[in-house]
């Protein structure tokens, strides 16, 4: 009972995981590769992801500082990918209300792609590295454990709505011939697009908040509570069958 149990246990970050990664390759998909293919190597992926972090995890002297490590890089890279959106919707809501007309400087190369390119960095090694890491390595801290998946949860959710909205619309802008003069119905569109984007931002910065209450509760209480568990258990009388 117990050990089907402790099975159980393990399998649901990799299950977590898998689903994550799957619904990430779907989505990602449809913009070049198909939705299938990689949505099956987001599965494959997500697999390898929880088949690695549990052979890892099999040392409990590795598993506190696995889990830290892990919590720091995601962190790190959540709150770089905050600062460096608040950067970029900063000079895109000032220049709204500056000059509408040249917001296709921050669209268009070369500092469209600056943009556009460190927040794609920055967004797939979070989606498909370091946080799938993270809630395979922080599972077995409880007072981390919900911490950790709603942050991720939040984040993902976040993911979805960009491919569905955020994405097609930054890409069919910045595929508009440069110099073009934008029209009053696509800088409306735009201004949306940006007010909607501070939604998603707080939402990043929310993500960044749980990190780091998360780092305020250490990993190793879990391994000491294990290790004092082990010799009351060893020492416990045996019942007679």
């Amino acid at each position: 009972m117990n050990a089907g149990i402790d099975r159980h246990h393990r399998f649901a970050p990799v299950l977590i995981v898998a689903v994550a990664t799957t619904t990430m390759g779907a989505f990602a998909g449809t913009f070049g590769g198909g939705s299938v293919l990689v949505a099956a190597v987001g599965l494959a992926w997500g697999l390898a992801l929880g088949a690695i972090a549990t052979r890892l995890s099999r040392r409990e002297s590795w598993r506190p500082r696995l889990a830290n490590g892990a919590l720091l890089a995601a962190s790190l890279a959540a709150g770089i990918l905050f600062g460096f959106g608040l950067l970029d919707l900063s000079l895109h809501s000032r220049l709204l209300a500056a000059a509408p007309q040249d917001i296709g400087i921050l669209i268009h190369s070369p500092l469209g792609d600056v943009f556009v390119v460190g927040l794609i960095a920055l967004n797939t090694s979070l989606e498909w590295l370091l946080l799938p890491v993270l809630v395979l390595l922080n599972w077995q801290v409880p007072n981390r454990r919900t911490l950790v998946v709603v942050a991720a949860g939040l984040y993902y959710a976040m993911r979805v709505w960009s491919y569905l909205y955020f994405v097609p619309r930054i890409f069919d802008w910045g595929e508009l011939p440069v110099g073009q003069p934008f029209s009053a119905e696509q800088l409306d569109q735009i201004r949306t697009w940006v007010a909607l984007s501070w939604v998603r931002g707080a939402v990043d910065g929310l993500m960044v908040v749980l990190l780091l209450v998360a780092m305020l509760v250490p990993a190793s209480v879990v391994l000491r509570r294990r290790q004092a568990a082990e010799p009351a258990a060893s020492s416990a009388p045996s019942l007679p069958h």
